[in-house]
């Protein structure tokens, strides 16, 4: 290398070392070629903080840096971003719905276009952004089982607290008047969705002993 060359590469005037010397066209591109022949260059070359335009072979679009991005800080299109790249944002969506017995159904687009998710436990299907089901704590669990109040294990006495009540045909109203509450609390009552306390089990035993007793 000889000394133009050894100024050229380095940008330095060799008398002034504090002075940068005028980035031409040749030296620019000398600077861009870490980018391989997928870059092709598009636009003039009009100083290094002035835009330049790359077409980009591999994902067919126009990527514009500053000329000093490409020289100093060796930058690429944002599609080799593993982030902005479908293939590591949907590999990173499939696994962590594998992870949480769930599967997309639908085409991974972007992190922002919702996908079709069917949970394999529920065996329910509902719709989510990938940017919402990996960042937020709910956002792998199905959207209709949460509406749902948890289910307990239903107790002995309310399944003989619903065979009684059939046997005699009363209604969960029926049983609700007598111990003074609705019938929609009876109902949560004998599907698992609430437990019933001492007081209200002691209440409707007394009321199925005494109706069994006079008939």
């Amino acid at each position: 290398m000889n000394l133009n060359e050894f100024m050229a590469q380095n940008y330095y005037d060799f008398h002034n070392p504090s002075k940068p010397l005028k980035i031409n066209k040749e030296i620019f591109l000398k600077r861009a070629k870490y980018l391989g022949p997928e870059y092709i260059l598009s636009s003039e070359y009009k100083g290094s903080r002035q835009r330049v335009t790359f077409y980009h072979t591999k994902c067919g679009k126009e990527w514009a840096p500053t000329a000093e991005e490409v020289m100093y800080k060796h930058s690429h299109c944002p599609c080799t971003s593993k982030f902005r790249n479908p293939d590591y944002g949907r590999n990173r969506v499939d696994k962590f719905l594998e992870s949480h017995n769930c599967k997309r159904i639908s085409e991974y687009k972007d992190m922002k276009h919702p996908i079709k998710i069917f949970s394999e436990k529920c065996k329910h299907i509902f719709l989510r952004t990938p940017d919402i089901l990996l960042n937020q704590k709910a956002g792998a669990k199905c959207p209709i089982c949460r509406k749902k109040p948890a289910r307990f294990q239903i107790s002995n006495f309310m399944k003989e607290e619903i065979k009684w009540r059939k046997s005699k045909g009363f209604t969960q109203k029926d049983v609700g008047d007598f111990i003074h509450c609705c019938d929609h609390l009876i109902s949560d009552f004998e599907n698992g969705h609430k437990k019933p306390s001492k007081k209200q089990i002691a209440e409707i035993k007394s009321y199925m002993d005494a109706l069994t007793i006079g008939g």
